[in-house]
């Protein structure tokens, strides 16, 4: 792909709660088997930061992204990614991260244990 700019989908929540910013999770997965199966090369950051040096991007590149960075992104969202191989972007609110590295991590796995019933993977190390 050698053009001087890259289609971008952006979500921001991924639910059963009906919104105005909100896709099902039935859509969802709906719109990524679609791309992963119609071929499109979601792009990695590495892959981005190149594009913007001038490198062309792969064939039937796309960017998706998550704004804000709620947690149906990693609970509803992050599982359909994984299972077809494709990238995302999350451009997280700072200003709410807290002081703690790890605090909204604890806090987002104990949430994800009772949403999923099941363990997200292990904390990372430093």
């Amino acid at each position: 792909m050698n053009v001087g700019a890259i289609p971008i989908l952006m979500y921001h929540h991924v639910g059963s709660k009906p919104g105005l910013v909100t896709l099902s999770p039935d859509t969802f997965i709906e719109q990524m088997t679609w791309l992963a199966r119609a071929g499109l090369k979601t792009v990695t950051a590495a892959e981005l930061e190149g594009f913007y040096r001038g490198e062309p991007l792969p064939r039937k590149s796309v960017m998706i992204t998550f704004d804000d960075g709620y947690l149906d992104n990693w609970v509803c969202a992050f599982p359909v990614l994984k299972r077809l191989g494709l990238h995302a972007h999350i451009f997280l609110i700072t200003s709410q991260l807290a002081t703690d590295p790890f605090a909204n991590w604890r806090r987002l796995h104990s949430l994800t244990k009772r949403v999923r019933k099941k363990s997200p993977p292990a904390m990372p190390t430093m």
